[in-house]
């Protein structure tokens, strides 16, 4: 059981005025921005920005709550060359991919264990790996986790997740691979 992102170490203790249950941090600051607000602040997150708005998905961030797993544009740059080119990412498979990032509910990251499987929104499953406190989505390490927002909460990743229906498009951009 998780609170805002902290772990509950003891919970149901009877006080004379209700409920009282013991966490193991002190609880963020309520945010004050969405997930789109909250990446477009963030210089490392702007492809992931440009690619919300280009696949048309600004308005299904809206509400939640949402996890989102929020590739560095640095992940970005790592795809093969012509990859996220009109030509080869049409609409919407610039759609499938970007659905591929965010599930609804709200998972921090004290609340994840190894082998947990979770459905993204674009319909299939990533698998999440802890080893030696290290949080991975599929082969996507978490190198920072647990950023609340309005509507969820962010986890960024090193690496963009490719659902396995996008490998042909990965191969024809780059046959011999990088």
């Amino acid at each position: 059981m998780t609170a805002s992102g902290s772990k509950v170490v003891t919970r149901d203790l009877e006080a004379t005025n209700g409920i009282v249950h013991l966490i193991d941090q002190v609880m963020y600051p309520i945010p004050d921005k969405d997930i789109i607000q909250t990446c477009a602040q963030r210089p490392s997150l702007t492809q992931l920005v440009y690619s919300i708005v280009r696949a048309n998905l600004q308005n299904d961030l809206v509400g939640g709550p949402f996890t989102v797993f929020a590739p560095l544009d640095s992940a970005f740059d790592a795809l093969p060359t012509g990859y996220l080119n009109t030509e080869f990412l049409t609409l919407d498979k610039a759609r499938n991919l970007i659905e591929y990032h965010y599930v609804k509910g709200t998972y921090y990251s004290v609340g994840l264990h190894d082998g947990d499987s979770v459905t993204t929104s674009q319909g299939t499953d990533v698998t999440i790996h802890i080893n030696n406190g290290k949080v991975m989505v599929n082969n996507a390490t978490v190198v920072e986790a647990n950023i609340p927002v309005t509507n969820g909460v962010i986890h960024v990743i090193d690496t963009v997740l490719v659902p396995s229906k996008h490998m042909d498009l990965v191969n024809a951009v780059d046959p011999v691979g990088r």
